[in-house]
């Protein structure tokens, strides 16, 4: 068998397993962001309502990224179904960050769990 072939069985399985994990971290995302609310009427109860609709808003944008990664389409548009699942959390928590106390915010540990989620579930590259 020749390197080539190797390699485009490699990309195949590769290709495979990081749809597998996508599909897995954008389920525990569409499911553990909205009850992430419990944790906004702790910390910011002021912000209750304008975090849940971001959360809510993340957790249907994941939800089609998901749909995306089940569709006939995958081939096509698995690269954003694969980034989705990782980026749209993040986005919605650097949001609430930002629109809280800033870097001084206690839900800067949740970006981080976030990262630490993707590292966990997802192969990604740092690029």
């Amino acid at each position: 068998m020749s390197d080539l072939g190797l390699q485009a069985q490699y990309d195949q399985y590769n290709r495979q397993v990081r749809v597998r994990n996508a599909k897995i971290a954008s389920l525990l995302v569409i499911v553990l962001m909205p009850i992430g609310s419990l944790l906004d009427w702790f910390v910011y109860p002021q912000l209750l309502m304008p975090f849940f609709g971001l959360r809510i808003a993340c957790s249907v944008a994941t939800a089609a990224s998901w749909l995306m990664l089940k569709s006939r389409y995958q081939n096509l548009l698995y690269p954003f179904g694969i980034r989705a699942c990782y980026l749209l959390p993040a986005l919605a928590i650097s949001l609430m960050i930002a629109s809280s106390e800033g870097a001084t915010s206690p839900y800067y540990a949740g970006l981080n769990l976030v990262i630490l989620g993707v590292c966990a579930v997802m192969q990604t590259s740092v690029w």
